[in-house]
């Protein structure tokens, strides 16, 4: 299958997982809501990343014998046309069967969107 473009996707509707995974690496990062290719803000200002930082340093440090904590860029893979990427997310062991080389398939324990995004 030929590589599409973010211009090219966009005209295609509804736009599924498999055309995702499979566009051209343009540089910037995109979420699918509801079949709609969606391109993510710019990187996140310090703050923001900071704030995840030592979120995620918490969670580990408290649910690590129960979960699986994973930092974006991460796929969560909802449905073929909703796939996501939050700032954190958990997976109980019970449940590292979502875990995919692609992301997670499902939904995990808990995501996490972190506040102070860049605002346009």
């Amino acid at each position: 299958m030929k590589k599409k473009t973010y211009e090219e996707l966009v005209k295609e509707s509804p736009v599924t997982y498999e055309m995702y995974a499979n566009m051209e690496d343009d540089g910037n990062r995109y979420e699918i809501s509801d079949g709609v290719l969606e391109l993510m803000s710019p990187s996140p200002l310090f703050i923001h990343q900071f704030i995840c930082h030592k979120m995620q340093v918490m969670l580990d440090g408290s649910c690590q014998n129960e979960f699986i904590i994973l930092a974006a860029p991460l796929d969560v893979i909802l449905s073929d046309t909703e796939v996501r990427q939050p700032d954190l997310v958990m997976v109980h062991l019970s449940r590292t069967h979502i875990i995919s080389k692609r992301g997670i398939k499902g939904a995990p324990g808990l995501v996490a969107i972190c506040p102070f995004r860049r605002i346009s």
